[in-house]
């Protein structure tokens, strides 16, 4: 059961990623699924590749696609400074209220 939840989250994954590249101009990165205890996702600018935790399936849409922006964002911008927050804000206008709900209901 855990291997066909993983393809199918992966698969939607993939496709939210798709997405907001295509809508933030970002470039498409290969999407990887992983178990991870510290951190939502990962930007990998050198291998092109982002990182999702599988944490992430038991959360709402809204708040996997701010996952998936925030990561997107990264493709700009590699640090967290305030220019990295105004073009996620841009896309995400939400983003601070979505990150408080995913920390809130955090395992």
């Amino acid at each position: 059961l855990h291997k066909k939840l993983k393809k199918v989250f992966l698969k939607y994954l993939t496709e939210r990623n798709s997405h907001f590249a295509s809508l933030m101009n970002a470039p498409i990165y290969q999407v990887k699924l992983r178990e991870m205890r510290s951190r939502y996702g990962s930007n990998n600018r050198s291998k092109k590749t982002i990182t999702y935790a599988m944490m992430l399936i038991y959360y709402s849409p809204e708040i996997i696609d701010s996952v998936v922006m925030h990561e997107l964002t990264h493709c700009f911008v590699y640090d967290h400074s305030d220019k990295f927050y105004r073009l996620l804000y841009k896309y995400c206008p939400d983003y601070d209220i979505l990150r408080k709900k995913l920390i809130k209901a955090s395992f």
